[in-house]
């Protein structure tokens, strides 16, 4: 994408040479070439050598330079030859070679020669040369969002040297290439490079490349805007490949579209200095509707209805409705998700639940039936280009019953009241399927003290992880690690639970609980076809009890293998896990991580 726009730009910056329109780069050509034609012609050099043809040259000799060595000057001088007899054509070569060095003004370009005292029939050659004068400022005009620093950074001008034309305007047509590599900005000349010899100033006057219009293509329900604020530039603005690049990046991790279809593009105008911007999506199917029934030995009959879109109405916000029903387990939870409440990016997530579950403790299940209702209201908004900042407030009442066979006691029941103060960071290059970059989730968990309720207990946790792809293809390493600590007077809702899909595969959903975790997965993501993709993983972890002192050697370690379908409505994953000789297989939707 990035030659793609390359080239464009370089056709922008031809475009003003041939037409000279907004830019006048077709001056800048005439003057490159003028300056130097004209000045080698050089009448006085030309009428001389008439009358000297023939003469051998016995010395050749250099004048007027105070700074550039006439080494340099003489070095450009390739076909006049000491000892060869002079000839106007080679010398006239020679004068163009020496006026192409840049560092001289070509009108003034002269040469001389008397009779040689070395011998009566040659002649001793003297170049004479006006060299340009010092720099003392170099100026850049007409930038509004481009630092003048930047530009400066690209040119071999610089205050204190001796001023160079050729070195100027090379340095001046490269770059809008240069800075496109780089930068990912857009820029085109819109005069020649001028230099005042009086104030030795040197002058550079550019325009920065600007985005006409913004089209959208290829989406059916999802609203423009929707698509349009993703990226953070607007009509008019200048040209920023990055900020380009940056929007492409959050679209496809919107999750409503396809990554690999998503796309954007630059459009050529009839105005150089203006360019259109394309961006075009293929829409997934966010809607989903499911509807299941099952049955155990242990829970009975159990249904379920799960109504969600996460692109509700086109407008990028996220619905769901969920109802479980079952003897033993069973739910009620909805939630509504509005990524951008103002032109900020500040977002609000509300949850309402209400839970039955039958809860392991210490590895033994069916110990006690937690039963949970209330919700939570979280507020986001980002704080750098990849890191967003989260606040929220949780409440519920949690009952907690012991059952019928258990011969522990069971957790306290009461009122929960939690603030929870987030930090996530997301540079990777998509949603499900990443092969660069990182994310890392930072959370502070504070319960009762002025927020009342039953339980006062702090907890921290932090989630890091890494993707590198292997090789061309589409494989990658991924690894995860996770701590978590949590002090007080901590609920059982609110323990760490280490076991299960999400954590350790190869062992049971909260096989191992505690007050303190630590955890690390590790897999290794294949393609096999298109829609099709294969994992092979290494889980490890453990949780401690408030007290216990945490080893390494206590860490449950499982090994598996896992398919990834990706369809339509999303990415399923099926996993066989074994830890300490017991096979587990486990579905679910979405990456473990």
């Amino acid at each position: 994408m990035m030659t793609e726009w390359v080239l464009l730009i370089r056709r922008r910056r031809d475009s003003c040479r041939q037409r000279g329109t907004k830019a006048v780069l077709v001056a800048l050509a005439v003057a490159v070439l003028g300056s130097v034609v004209v000045g080698a012609g050089i009448g006085p050099a030309a009428a001389a050598t008439s009358d000297n043809a023939g003469s051998r040259v016995v010395r050749i000799a250099v004048e007027g330079n105070r700074q550039i060595p006439a080494e340099e000057i003489l070095a450009a001088i390739k076909q006049t030859k000491v000892g060869e007899p002079l000839d106007e054509g080679k010398l006239q070569a020679d004068l163009q070679a020496v006026a192409d060095l840049g560092w001289f003004d070509p009108a003034s370009l002269l040469a001389q020669w008397d009779r040689s005292t070395q011998d009566d029939q040659g002649v001793d050659l003297t170049i004479v040369v006006h060299e340009y004068p010092v720099i003392q400022r170099v100026e850049i005009k007409g930038l509004t969002y481009i630092s003048p620093d930047v530009v400066r950074g690209y040119l071999r001008a610089k205050e204190g040297r001796v001023y160079n034309q050729r070195e100027v305007q090379e340095d001046v047509w490269s770059l809008p290439n240069k800075l496109l590599n780089d930068k990912g900005m857009g820029v085109l000349p819109t005069e020649p490079p001028s230099f005042d010899p009086e104030s030795a100033v040197l002058t550079i006057a550019l325009a920065e490349v600007r985005i006409g219009k913004i089209l959208v293509e290829g989406n059916q329900k999802t609203k423009a805007y929707v698509i349009l604020r993703e990226f953070p530039v607007r009509e008019g603005d200048p040209l920023d490949l990055r900020k380009l690049s940056q929007g492409l990046n959050r679209l496809r991790l919107l999750g409503f579209f396809d990554e690999y279809e998503t796309k954007v593009e630059l459009i050529d105008t009839d105005d150089p200095l203006v360019v259109d911007v394309k961006v075009t999506v293929k829409e997934l199917k966010t809607g989903q509707a499911s509807f299941g029934a099952g049955y155990s030995t242990g829970g009975g009959l159990m249904g379920l209805v799960e109504v969600a879109d996460n692109n509700f109405l086109g407008r990028g916000e996220s619905v769901k409705l969920r109802l479980q029903v079952g003897k033993a387990d069973s739910s009620y939870e909805a939630s509504f998700y509005e990524p951008y409440l103002d032109s900020q990016g500040t977002s609000l997530d509300v949850q309402l639940y209400n839970t039955k579950t039958s809860q392991r403790l210490n590895g033994k299940p069916d110990v006690y039936e937690e039963r949970r209702t209330g919700g939570s209201l979280t507020v986001g908004r980002p704080v750098t280009q990849f890191t967003r900042a989260t606040a929220g407030l949780k409440i519920e009442n949690v009952k907690n019953i012991p059952g019928a066979d258990s011969e522990v006691s069971v957790p306290n029941s009461g009122a929960s009241h939690v603030l929870t103060l987030g930090l996530l960071t997301d540079t990777t290059n998509s949603l499900s399927f990443p092969t660069q970059g990182y994310r890392n989730s930072l959370s502070l968990a504070f319960g009762g003290g002025l927020l009342k309720g039953n339980w006062s207990f702090t907890k921290y946790q932090d989630e890091l992880s890494l993707y590198k792809k292997a090789g061309s293809s589409n494989q990658v390493f991924a690894l995860r690690s996770a701590v978590g600590y949590a002090q007080g007077n901590v609920p059982a809702q609110e323990i760490f639970r280490v076991g299960g899909a999400d954590t350790v595969r190869g062992y049971g959903y909260g096989d191992f609980t505690g007050n303190q975790m630590f955890l690390v997965n590790t897999e290794y993501r294949f393609p096999i076809t298109q829609q099709l993709g294969g994992v092979v993983f290494a889980d490890s972890g453990y949780a401690w009890q408030a007290g216990q002192a945490v080893r390494l050697q206590d860490l449950k370690t499982g090994l598996g293998v896992g398919i990834r379908l990706n369809t339509p409505i999303g990415l399923f994953r099926l996993d066989y896990g074994v830890g300490q000789g017991v096979g587990r297989a486990y579905f679910g939707i979405g990456q473990v991580f």
